[in-house]
């Protein structure tokens, strides 16, 4: 599957993600501000949200 880069929602940054949703689903780290994230489906597409907030080293 194709790896595509989407924004951060907390710094914009942007993540390398999968094209489409994994199964089971990845858990994406931001290299900007640490914060887990998880690939979803809303009504405009594929977008990132945030699942945890992380520290930054």
């Amino acid at each position: 599957m194709k790896m595509v880069a989407r924004p951060c929602p907390l710094c914009h940054a942007l993540v390398e993600t999968h094209e489409r949703r994994t199964n089971p689903p990845v858990l994406y780290t931001c290299s900007q501000c640490g914060a887990g994230l998880w690939l979803i489906i809303g009504m405009l597409g594929y977008r990132l949200v945030v699942a945890s907030v992380g520290v930054r080293t």
